[in-house]
């Protein structure tokens, strides 16, 4: 397996569904903070009907205010994507003196493997209109 350049020792690689259109906030500098929220079926059965069930982890991921949004401005709820992430836990100090950890989980790459129906037809018009002259020129006749 290649590496990415990622740390191997932190690493993890889930597929799913986005269960809803992707979140980019701008922060006051410029940079942005991107919310990924997947739909990710576990791969065994478990309960009393013996369903497969799905986890519904949150990803982020930081881009510095020279960053482009990559595919993040493409990709709408229901599109299929594979997601390699490493597992941050940024902490602070509480009023009481402890301190308290989070845990993240943050985007190292996104690739989409579907785009779903509507947003596929989105894209598809998109991308037609945007290859489309502006208007029909004449040729002159010489």
């Amino acid at each position: 397996m290649a590496n990415y350049g990622m740390n191997m020792a932190n690493f993890g690689i889930m597929e799913g569904r986005l269960t809803r259109d992707v979140n980019i906030f701008n922060n006051k500098d410029g940079s942005k903070k991107v919310l990924v929220n997947l739909a990710v079926q576990d791969n065994f059965k478990s309960g009393e009907n013996k369903d497969y069930n799905s986890q519904f982890p949150q990803l982020e991921h930081f881009l510095n205010k020279d960053s482009k949004l990559k595919i993040y401005d493409k990709i709408k709820k229901g599109d299929l994507v594979e997601v390699r992430y490493s597992v941050r836990t940024p902490h602070y100090k509480k009023d009481d003196g402890t301190t308290e950890y989070q845990l993240k989980l943050a985007i190292e790459d996104i690739r989409v493997k579907a785009y779903a129906q509507a947003n596929r037809e989105a894209n598809a018009a998109a991308d037609a209109a945007a290859k489309a002259p502006e208007e029909e020129l004449p040729f002159a006749e010489g």
